[in-house]
């Protein structure tokens, strides 16, 4: 597994979002299709990134994967867990 940092300089921000957050898994598509609280995302038809579980956009988030940026930072230790390490909430 690799160490990603992942940020959203396409997303207008602001309070109560997150600015970026760095995840251990095994993909950039893995990192990129992750919320920052650790949730899962998907494309809904339109391309939006909705919650994976119940088909809600987020508020705090990206809305597409274009405007989602991911960098490897490094290989995660042997017995790494997968998830996120940290994340930045901009609280308003």
């Amino acid at each position: 597994m690799k160490i990603y940092h992942v940020t959203a300089p396409g997303f207008r921000g602001g309070y109560d979002t997150y600015s970026d957050f760095v995840i251990v898994c095994a993909s950039s598509e893995e990192a990129a299709l992750t919320h920052p609280a650790g949730h899962k995302l998907r494309e809904n038809p339109y391309g939006r990134l909705v919650d994976a579980r119940d088909g809600h956009p987020s508020r705090s988030w990206a809305e597409h994967l274009d405007q989602i940026e991911v960098k490897p930072i490094g290989t995660a230790a042997p017995d790494a867990e997968p998830g996120i390490v940290c994340a930045s909430f901009c609280a308003g």
